[in-house]
């Protein structure tokens, strides 16, 4: 949520590619050694057991159907997938991307529109942490 105050702060000191760069260096910094740490593609290689030991959800597994790559682009329900997380990408990347430009044609003050976008990141936030599936009981 102080992102969007931080990337116009550099934006104004550096240009907009020095902003780039810098959140660039940044993420190499910080994400990429994080999650290069915590990575683990297979639980059984550390001597855990897949999802935490848990005992399945269901009584008995039934086996889902599978599509060889010809089959499933034969089929609706992936066109229809891809759709929806393509539309979903591209429209939040174009609001985002001409945020100030939209919020210049409104009237509204940068500032204010710096402040809409804290308000975004926040409901994001609270959306996501609020829609997800449940921990174990």
């Amino acid at each position: 949520m102080i992102f969007p105050q931080v990337i116009d702060r550099l934006i104004a000191v550096y240009g907009w590619r020095g902003a780039y760069l810098a959140l660039a260096l940044l993420v190499a910094l910080t994400a990429l050694p994080i999650a290069a740490l915590l990575f683990r593609d297979r639980p059984e290689k550390y001597g855990l057991a897949p999802d935490a030991g848990l005992p399945a959800l269901a009584a008995r597994v039934t086996k889902e159907p599978s599509f060889t790559r010809e089959e499933a682009l034969r089929t609706g329900v992936f066109w229809l997938l891809c759709a929806v997380g393509f539309l979903t990408n591209a429209i939040g990347t174009a609001l985002l991307l001409n945020h100030f430009a939209i919020m210049q044609v409104a009237n509204v003050p940068r500032r204010e529109a710096l402040q809409v976008l804290v308000l975004y990141a926040a409901v994001h936030v609270a959306s996501t942490l609020g829609t997800s599936p449940p921990g174990p009981p």
